[in-house]
């Protein structure tokens, strides 16, 4: 019995760590997986457990039996089980909360029930397994320590190997089989009969939930083509119409093309998308480095001003996506943007950083050191290109983003894609040497644009005029952001809603 006491100690840690490991995946495509949701979800895990110790000690004292903690651990993974098939409701419930109220409330429903649970399990064990106050040091020590390794044995094995192999709802029924497994093997081994049944029944429906999938969801705009569950979060494949196709990272757009892939010069500022006014900051330029890939839409909208890429994406699902669903036919190294700026001797016409993944900044990539790291690897001339999220004139992010950049060159600015004051997509550019314009219209030129001076016109009158100021700089040590950046992320999502206007096609 002793060493099934050890494996029932195992799992229960494991599970503990899986539940909050993916509680952050069933949460993140309405709330994002940032500060106010880790917070929440750490904080209800903390609570939870602490009750489920103080009940469970006392309930281990009235009722010192090994079936009924069989009974506790078979409950908890009957509330695992159903968390992936109920969370949507209950997000979608809490979500007009806002975000920190909702966040808060959404995880005290969902994960309460089997953490609390999980955390009887150590008291009652301490209780059946002590034989005496002589070795109930090491009685304790012994259950707490099988309890951590089990922890940390659950977030390998989720992070590194059952989510990116079968997916997240599917993690959350293999735990669950595990934690009803092992009250199986506990009944037979007291002959309760009533238990066994109880626990056949409840593998049976695992069983059935493990092998259920549901049809990807569609109407008569758009479907979706496929949905993939990466190391960073969860992507799906959107088409929109006939036309057009769509990336989304935890239900927030990253990239929208047309299924032709047929991006001629100039469509990028028809449709507000500043980065196409790279190439006429430095006309000569070739030599590019592209942090983040997403479809490879900024790819095809510059090749066709002779811009030669290296390009590096961190996760390499989104590379398979990019090639596969996007017809992205070039070559991408896999790795940190970082890192790879570190490593490498290259120099640059341009660096174009669009990293984000969701709404969350890699918030390394924005501060003073990368920036430093960056103008290291540029050429005389060349410039720095990055997207964003921001509000102008309504959040101080994008103020603060240029502030940190104009620590590092000299000629910062940046542009919004909208008018109103609303979550948008933020381009900012900085140079050792001045932004300027150089003879657009020839350019424009030869790469037969029409209606050039119009287009450009508008895309101007898109700069926005920051004022300087040094007192708050984002570095590695110190970014005074997160929460800030939270809250616009919500807003964004919620926004991303209103576009879709069709729950089961983002939250599938």
């Amino acid at each position: 019995m002793r060493f099934f006491y050890a494996a029932l100690i195992f799992i229960c840690g494991m599970a503990v760590m899986v539940v909050e490991v993916l509680g952050t995946r069933l949460v993140a495509p309405f709330y994002g997986a940032g500060l106010y949701v880790w917070s929440a979800l750490i904080l209800v895990t903390l609570v939870a457990l602490a009750l489920g110790y103080w009940i469970g000690g006392i309930w281990a004292d009235k009722a010192p039996r090994l079936p009924v903690l069989l009974g506790i651990i078979a409950a908890a993974g009957c509330f695992i089980l159903i968390l992936p098939f109920i969370h949507k409701g209950i997000l979608l419930t809490f979500g007009g909360m806002g975000l920190e109220k909702g966040s808060l409330l959404s995880a005290i429903i969902l994960f309460t029930p089997p953490m609390l649970l999980l955390g009887m399990v150590s008291p009652f064990s301490v209780k059946l397994l002590s034989s005496g106050e002589e070795h109930l040091g090491l009685t304790v020590g012994s259950i707490y320590g099988v309890s951590t390794i089990g922890g940390v044995f659950g977030v390998l094995l989720s992070s590194f190997v059952l989510i990116p192999l079968v997916g997240v709802r599917k993690v959350f029924v293999v735990i669950s089989i595990a934690l009803i497994l092992l009250a199986l093997v506990g009944w037979l081994l007291t002959r309760k009969k009533a238990g066994v049944i109880a626990a056949v029944i409840l593998l049976i429906i695992c069983g059935i939930a493990f092998v259920y999938t549901a049809p990807a969801p569609a109407n008569e705009s758009m479907s979706v083509v496929k949905k993939i569950e990466s190391p960073y979060g969860e992507l799906k494949i959107i088409d929109i119409g006939d036309a057009n196709r769509c990336l989304m990272m935890d239900c927030v757009m990253q990239v929208a093309y047309p299924q032709d892939r047929e991006l001629e010069p100039g469509i990028g500022l028809k449709n507000r998308y500043n980065m196409e006014l790279l190439p006429y900051y430095n006309p000569e330029g070739k030599d590019t480095l592209m942090v983040g890939l997403g479809g490879g839409l900024l790819v095809g909208l510059l090749s066709p001003y002779g811009f030669n890429f290296d390009n590096v994406e961190i996760d390499p699902r989104v590379v398979d996506i990019a090639k596969k669903y996007f017809n992205f036919d070039k070559s991408c190294d896999v790795g940190d943007g970082r890192y790879y700026l570190k490593t490498r001797d290259k120099k640059y016409d341009f660096i174009i950083l669009d990293a984000l993944q969701g709404e969350s900044l890699s918030t390394y990539l924005f501060t003073k050191e990368m920036f430093q790291l960056t103008k290291d690897k540029l050429k005389p001339g060349g410039v720095l290109a990055i997207d964003s999220l921001g509000i102008p004139g309504k959040s101080r992010i994008s103020d603060v983003i240029a502030n940190t950049l104009s620590e590092v060159y000299p000629y910062v600015t940046y542009y919004r894609s909208l008018e109103a004051d609303s979550p948008q997509l933020v381009t900012f550019f900085a140079s050792m040497q001045p932004l300027v314009f150089k003879n657009p219209e020839k350019l424009a030129k030869e790469k037969n644009i029409e209606n050039f001076d119009e287009i450009f016109e508008r895309a101007l009158s898109r700069e926005v005029h920051f004022i300087r100021d040094k007192s708050v700089i984002i570095t590695d040590d110190y970014n005074p952001l997160e929460g800030e950046w939270g809250k616009l992320s919500f807003t964004w999502r919620q926004e991303t809603r209103k576009v879709f206007r069709d729950d089961e096609i983002l939250y599938y």
